[in-house]
């Protein structure tokens, strides 16, 4: 995978303290942090972590697949908001 391909998926879970899983259109799990989100941590939380971690809803993202020594990885995660 290049770094310049961009996946389609779902955040599945984000912990408060700047971590989380997207499930990838390609069925993987990828890992992603603080880091690799566009805004700020404690906004997207505010905004997402309810919905996400109650699976009330799928909030919906592109992001940039990686891979490191520990596994998948997503960067540039970015929310697709209609």
């Amino acid at each position: 995978m290049s770094r310049n391909e961009v996946l389609k998926g779902h955040i599945m879970v984000i912990k408060q303290n700047g971590f989380g899983f997207v499930k990838g259109a390609d069925n993987k799990e990828y890992f992603f942090n603080f880091n690799d989100v566009e805004e700020k941590w404690d906004n997207f939380y505010k905004r997402f972590g309810d919905r996400i971690n109650l699976q009330s809803e799928k909030v919906e993202v592109h992001f940039t697949p990686g891979n490191t020594p520990k596994g998948p990885r997503a960067y540039e995660v970015e929310v697709q908001e209609d």
